[in-house]
């Protein structure tokens, strides 16, 4: 089962997870790397995770219309697959 690259923790307890690409992964416009991220950080009810590709950094927000849209169609897609 995939995991996440990193898990920051306060108290250890995780805070939140930051996701690692390859600079040739344009982190800014893609939302496969925020889907990712989010995908991971969604049973633990994270409000942002991280993403980098150890150039530029960028945050996924609960709430991010772009990431939310996209994720509630990959939702939708394995609720087809599986039904």
């Amino acid at each position: 089962m995939p995991a996440p690259d990193y898990s920051f923790r306060v108290g250890g307890q995780r805070v939140f997870f930051l996701e690692a690409k390859k600079p040739a992964i344009n982190i800014e416009q893609a939302t496969g790397p925020a889907l990712q991220l989010r995908r991971y950080g969604w049973t633990c009810k994270f409000p942002l995770g991280v993403v980098t590709d150890f150039d530029e950094c960028a945050t996924a927000k609960k709430g991010t219309a772009d990431v939310d849209n996209a994720f509630l169609a990959d939702i939708e897609q394995w609720r087809d697959i599986l039904a």
